[in-house]
C-alpha cells in the first residue's frame, strides 16, 4: 500500500511538543513574577527563547492557586535546548513548587509525575522533573488554542520489555475511538462522519523528553469552548461541562472504558483547567477610530457632494 504523503501541517504538528510546568500561584496574582526584567514579563526566562511558540496560564478549577505554565514548542530539540539552558534553571527557581507534594499512587497522576517522578534520580539525565513533555496524536485541530476551560484525562500504562508506541495508541483509538462521557452524547458531528477530534485530542508523554521507566502516559484533551467557538464546539459549553464534572454517571461511564483498554491501564485521573493565552499573542485589533489617510478623506468628500446632489435633485 503506498504511503500518503503527509501536509506540512501534519509534519509542524508531528514535531511540535506541549509541555506543563506546575507551580504555585496566589489568587490575586495574574501572572508569574520574575527575579530579572525580560521584554515580556508575563513570558519571563521564555522571552525570545528558540521554538517557544505560545505560553498559557492555567489554573485548576477545584483549587486555583495550583497553577502551570503551558509552553507550545516548535519541537522536541526545542524542549531540550531550553532545559539545557541557563533561561529554564532560572524560570523553575522562580516559579515555586506547589505546597501539595503527592505522589503517583495517592491518585494525583500528571501532579505527582511533573513534580516528582518525570526524571529519574538515579539517573543520568539532566531532564528537569517539573517539566512534563507531551507529544499531539495525529490529526489534533486545537492543539495550539488551549483558552477558556480544558478538561484533561490521564492513563497511566505501564509495560515489561522494549517500548511499543504505536501498539499502545492502537489500544487507545480502540477504546476510546468514539467515547462520548454520559451527558455528552449530542456532542458529536454526525456530517459528513462521526467525528469530535474539534472537541478533543490525545496527546502521550515524550519519553525522549521525560524519563518515565517502565510506563506511558496518555492524556485527552477536551476543550469547553475557546476564543474561536465562544458557544462551545456543537455546545461543548463550560456550562455543559460543569454539569458532567458533577455527575456520577459520567464518571461511571469513563470508568467502564478504561476497564477496556488493552494493555491495561493501572492508574487513571481527571482534572479541569482555565485556560489564558499570554497577552503577547492577542492580535492587535485594528483601531477604527484612527484618522483617516487622504485617500478616505476624499472618498467621504465626494460620498457626500454625490448625496447632496441626490437630494436636490428630489
Amino acid at each position: 500500500m503506498a504511503r500518503t504523503k503527509m501536509t506540512q501541517r501534519q509534519l509542524r504538528q508531528l514535531r511540535a511538543r506541549t509541555s506543563w510546568i506546575r507551580f504555585h500561584l496566589p489568587r490575586e496574582q495574574d501572572w508569574p513574577t520574575w527575579s530579572t526584567a525580560h521584554s515580556y514579563m508575563q513570558l519571563g526566562p521564555l522571552s525570545g527563547v528558540a521554538g517557544c511558540e505560545k505560553v498559557w496560564l492555567a489554573r485548576k478549577v477545584e483549587d486555583p492557586e495550583e497553577a502551570a505554565l503551558i509552553v507550545h514548542w516548535e519541537s522536541a530539540d526545542s524542549v531540550r535546548d531550553f532545559q539545557a539552558s541557563p533561561a529554564c534553571a532560572q524560570l523553575l527557581r522562580d516559579l515555586p513548587e506547589s505546597d501539595v507534594q503527592v505522589s503517583l499512587a495517592s491518585g494525583s497522576l500528571l501532579q505527582g509525575l511533573s513534580l516528582n517522578d518525570a526524571g529519574d534520580a538515579s539517573s543520568s539525565s539532566s531532564v528537569p522533573p517539573r517539566i512534563l513533555t507531551f507529544q499531539w496524536g495525529y490529526r489534533c485541530l486545537f492543539e495550539e488554542d488551549l483558552n477558556v476551560r480544558i478538561t484533561t484525562t490521564a492513563l497511566m500504562i505501564p509495560y515489561t520489555g522494549e517500548p511499543t508506541p504505536k501498539l499502545w495508541w492502537d489500544a487507545v483509538r480502540e477504546a476510546f475511538g468514539r467515547f462520548l462521557p454520559k451527558g455528552c452524547e449530542d456532542l458529536v458531528v454526525h456530517y459528513p462522519r462521526p467525528r469530535t477530534y474539534q472537541w478533543t485530542a490525545w496527546a502521550s508523554v515524550d519519553s525522549d523528553v521525560c524519563q518515565l521507566g517502565n510506563r506511558t502516559i496518555f492524556c485527552e484533551y477536551r476543550r469547553w469552548a475557546d476564543y474561536h467557538h465562544v458557544s462551545g464546539f456543537n455546545g461543548a459549553t463550560v456550562e455543559r461541562e460543569e454539569v458532567v464534572a458533577n455527575s456520577p454517571e459520567a464518571r461511571e461511564s469513563w470508568a467502564q472504558t478504561v476497564a477496556k483498554a488493552m494493555p491495561p491501564v493501572a492508574v487513571w485521573e481527571q482534572e479541569r483547567w482555565d485556560i489564558q493565552v499570554a497577552t503577547c499573542y492577542i492580535p492587535v485589533p485594528e483601531d477604527e477610530d484612527e484618522e483617516m489617510g487622504e485617500e478616505d478623506v476624499e472618498h467621504e468628500r465626494q460620498l457626500e457632494e454625490f448625496l447632496k446632489a441626490q437630494l436636490e435633485s428630489h
